[in-house]
């Protein structure tokens, strides 16, 4: 005799949740845990910290990084957030940018839950989206890197301002306004491309929910207090260097298209061997489309058009949802199609059609894989990730450098790396007091900047030539 078990959405949820959270905290804190260097790259932003604290706070004219007379534009609610941590605290810089990352990372999947219970209305949903957010390999190589002390913040107020601008537009209530609009300058303050991106998704929110005059002052309103709120900063910039800089790094994101091949191919996630999340996320993508329920779909398309540089990584948002979608609305359920040649939608209202998933054994067998596979590529991704910092022989070399070659020497860097790649470029002007002619770092808000990223490598492709 078959004896029917029966589980509760909550339940079922409550587990993916808690699973999620804690291996995506146990991942990325190992990754960490075992260097005694900040992941990855990060040299310009730690002198541009340094900057700031030299002026007592003030902000200037341009960063002492590499000698290029960059301007310091880039948005310095980051480099004040650590600096003014470091002076209270006496952490050093260093800890500060290998840590705090991550630590903001983790506070980023509470508001992911949030704003996916919002968006899926489902804690089912909303719980294996955090999973995949959890997870994902793209956050173990952007955000808990020592760059990510601008990237870690813009994904968190990048979550905010969608959680609170899905309500302004979806209730149309005022007192959102405010909360809307102070996230959207903490996020424009923190880190420009997710800006940018973030904003083309409030856009498309506030297109799909029946825009009206109500709604379009509502929008307008809060741009007019984003422009008030941060025009301590914008003033400044606009004052030392007009509109050019801005200009220049807007335009250094679109003239290279073949970062918009990942969505054509459909390679748009950095999972190892075959991306079950991406093809679970492309039936997710489908059932939307099939069920004219459009936002996540544009949302996972608009950020390669906005800018396809960082599109790979604004687009886990979008995916992580549709992840759960494929899961639920469809591969859990083909099993019970198959078995009773019929098709069932999934009923989040009750516990129906959970329980004939939970009594398929195949359907569980489909489940546990995928909670597994998530785990093994997530701890492979740690483990790969761990080893990107920079060795403390490497950091000696500099420091050689430092105390016996005279300050502000030049120095053409043959690393292996091409363009952004690599570590030891960054790096080098940051420890070493002296300039790297080859360091392309900074140089998207000077005029040229393809010209000066492409002379970067000539070196680099004759030493890989022998």
């Amino acid at each position: 005799m078959k004896i029917n078990y029966k589980i509760t959405e909550f339940q079922l949820a409550t587990f993916i949740l808690i699973w999620g959270i804690i291996w995506g905290i146990a991942f990325h804190f190992y990754t960490i845990y075992k260097v005694d260097f900040p992941i990855g790259d990060g040299g310009m932003f730690y002198i541009m910290v340094r900057d700031l604290q030299n002026i007592n706070f003030h902000l200037p004219k341009y960063t002492t990084y590499n000698g290029n007379n960059i301007p310091f534009v880039y948005p310095p609610l980051p480099f004040f957030l650590y600096g003014i941590i470091n002076l209270l605290t006496d952490i050093p810089i260093l800890i500060l940018f290998k840590w705090l990352p991550t630590i903001i990372f983790i506070i980023c999947i509470l508001f992911f839950f949030i704003l996916s219970r919002i968006i899926l209305k489902s804690y089912l949903l909303a719980s294996i989206s955090v999973l995949g957010f959890a997870l994902h390999p793209t956050f173990f190589v952007w955000v808990i890197m020592g760059g990510g002390i601008t990237r870690s913040l813009g994904l968190l107020f990048s979550l905010i301002s969608l959680i609170f601008y899905y309500q302004l537009f979806t209730q149309r209530k005022w007192h959102f306004i405010l909360f809307s609009s102070i996230s959207a300058s903490l996020l424009t303050l923190s880190h420009p491309e997710w800006a940018l991106q973030t904003f083309g998704i409030i856009f498309l929110i506030w297109l799909l929910n029946k825009p009206d005059l109500n709604s379009l002052i509502l929008g307008l309103s809060t741009i007019l207090l984003i422009i008030i709120f941060i025009s301590p900063w914008w003033i400044v910039i606009l004052k030392y260097h007009g509109i050019n800089p801005i200009f220049y790094a807007f335009n250094s994101g679109f003239r290279n298209f073949v970062n918009i091949l990942p969505l054509l191919m459909l390679t748009f996630s950095e999972y190892m061997y075959f991306p079950i999340f991406s093809a679970l996320a492309l039936l997710g993508f489908l059932y939307n489309i099939i069920k004219r329920s459009y936002l996540l779909p544009l949302s996972m398309i608009l950020p390669f058009f906005i800018d396809p540089r960082i599109a790979p990584q604004i687009i886990i948002i979008p995916l992580c949802m549709l992840f759960s979608i494929g899961i639920i609305n469809i591969i859990l359920l083909l099993p019970i199609w198959i078995k009773n040649n019929i098709y069932i939608e999934f009923n989040h209202k009750n516990n129906e059609t959970l329980n004939l998933i939970w009594n398929n054994n195949y359907s569980k067998i489909i489940l546990g894989y995928i909670l597994t596979y998530l785990l093994l590529v997530s701890f492979a991704k740690s483990i790969i990730v761990s080893k990107n910092y920079l060795p403390n022989t490497v950091r000696e070399s500099f420091n050689w450098i430092m105390n016996n070659i005279p300050s502000k020497s030049k120095f053409y860097l043959i690393t292996g790396d091409y363009g952004f790649e690599g570590n030891i470029r960054e790096w080098f002007p940051a420890l070493s007091n002296s300039y790297s002619v080859n360091t392309p770092q900074g140089t998207e808000w000077l005029n040229n900047f393809y010209d000066r990223l492409s002379s970067s490598d000539p070196f680099e492709i004759c030493n890989n030539q022998n």
